[in-house]
């Protein structure tokens, strides 16, 4: 980091040398300003510089337009929300035909909110464990931003999911990129409980799916309002200092309403978790009870860690996905990897003496549990994988009376070298009239015994088995 600093200085020093030659040209001091900003991130020496672009009377329209543009922004980075609108308002005015960059302009309500432009790359990943109070992991849970196009201009799709291997929630947000407003929320929980939030400037439209049964609902809004479900990618927008506090409304689509929110700020604390320390601003949300974020101080801006209740949530681990790109697992620690299609989330999690790897399809409509154990030695035969399987279908049908192997599924196949049984599997599932599908294959090594188990409904399983299928062919234990 010095010697990045020693070189910026290097740099500046040319800059000056050319400034001077060039009697103060506007288009050097321009590009001199943008390093500034950008790589030097002295936003103050910025804003001078972009202010004599902007005011110099021999720049070009679409230098100083371009110098105003960019004051804005830097404005709007630094918290000065006023000032930030008042050079976006004399850009408008002045330069009508600079379309390109007026398009840019943030939305009114971030500005005065003083959102700060997307600290994520397009394909963040962020993991995190959700932890009881004993410290005990209890879940896992993914963040993960992806830049998309919606009619026509840039947004943002902000997922998160809860699950491994069993899904707890599955939320896919549609955002504005330049104001992050809501334009449509979707999420599936557990139960099978679908919600839905379609946002206008004017109004939000809820439709709540239960059962058979959907519910619809319309609210009015007089100003932006942010969708709770989007609430950490909010808070890594806001311009987070000691002392801030703000109020936003915040739409709930669970409970299709609306509601005030204050948002605050408690401090500045060191986090340690699984990713690393990091330096964070306590963010407090709500009134009682309330909800604790730690959010990175850095550039990046990182959620490391939440409070909810007797839950905690730690930032696991930090990773940028291409969307076309495979998801690979790797657990050295249990010596087992293996690769999904694009999109899918994958986790790990230990239980007593099991091991889970969970995975949730990319769009919630499937779910997956690889666990494992070690076989331990009792002094009694080991029992044959015709043994195991048939031991596994009596226990489910005792649980479920509805369970019931699929005529003809049942057949040998090779896992990981390793010869293994697979069959498909049909009962009720948590809603009233709903069906579930299973798919699992059972093996064992020489040191574990594996059980995988694959859960989508009826309508999507045949589109989804050859998925299924390469994923298992793709597993590795050693």
């Amino acid at each position: 980091m010095k010697r990045l600093r020693r070189i910026g200085l290097v740099l500046l020093a040319a800059f000056g040398i050319s400034s001077a030659l060039f009697a103060e040209d506007p288009s050097v001091l321009l590009e001199k300003a943008i390093y500034t900003e950008e790589t030097l991130g002295n936003l103050n020496d910025a804003i001078g510089m972009y202010q004599q672009v902007a005011a110099a009377a021999d720049a070009g329209r679409p230098t100083s337009a371009l110098a105003l543009f960019r004051l804005g922004m830097c404005y709007q980075k630094s918290g000065r929300a006023d000032q930030a609108k008042a050079s976006f308002d004399k850009l408008a005015a002045q330069y009508p035909e600079q379309k390109d960059l007026l398009s840019q302009i943030p939305a009114a309500s971030s500005v005065a909110l003083a959102l700060r432009p997307a600290p994520w790359v397009d394909g963040e990943l962020l993991t995190m464990t959700i932890k009881v109070q004993s410290g005990q992991q209890a879940d896992t849970q993914f963040y993960r931003a992806e830049s998309v196009q919606a009619s026509g201009k840039a947004a943002w799709k902000l997922l998160l999911v809860q699950g491994n291997g069993s899904l707890g929630q599955y939320t896919s947000i549609l955002a504005d990129a330049s104001s992050l407003a809501p334009i449509i929320s979707k999420t599936l929980n557990f139960a099978g409980e679908e919600y839905q939030a379609v946002y206008t400037p004017q109004q939000v439209a809820y439709v709540t799916t239960r059962d058979v049964n959907s519910n619809k609902k319309q609210l009015s809004l007089d100003r932006v309002t942010f969708d709770y479900e989007q609430l950490v990618y909010f808070l890594r927008c806001l311009p987070l200092r000691e002392g801030f506090q703000i109020t936003v409304p915040v739409s709930s689509v669970s409970t299709a309403a609306v509601q005030e929110m204050k948002i605050a700020v408690a401090g500045r604390e060191s986090i340690a978790v699984a990713a690393g320390t990091f330096d964070c601003y306590k963010v407090t949300v709500g009134d009682s009870p309330r909800l604790i974020f730690w959010i990175s101080a850095d550039a990046h801006a990182y959620v490391v860690k939440e409070a909810r209740n007797e839950l905690t949530v730690e930032l696991a681990s930090i990773e940028t996905i291409e969307k076309t790109h495979p998801v690979r697992y790797e657990d050295g620690k249990y010596g087992v990897s293996l690769e999904t299609p694009p999109g899918w989330f994958v986790g790990g999690m230990t239980m007593r003496t099991e091991h889970v790897v969970g995975l949730i399809g990319p769009e919630g409509d499937a779910e997956a549990m690889l666990d494992f154990e070690e076989i331990r030695e009792d002094g009694s035969a080991p029992s044959s994988l015709e043994e195991d399987v048939d031991k596994t279908i009596a226990q489910r049908q005792r649980l479920q009376a509805d369970f019931a192997v699929r005529p003809g599924s049942r057949g040998s196949t090779t896992v990981s070298g390793f010869q293994a049984i697979r069959y498909i599997t049909d009962y009720n599932g948590f809603r009233p009239g709903s069906k579930v599908v299973d798919y699992v294959f059972q093996f064992k090594s020489p040191s574990k015994y594996f059980e995988c188990r694959f859960k989508t409904s009826p309508k999507n399983f045949d589109r989804l088995q050859p998925v299924f299928d390469s994923i298992m062919s793709s597993l590795k234990s050693q």
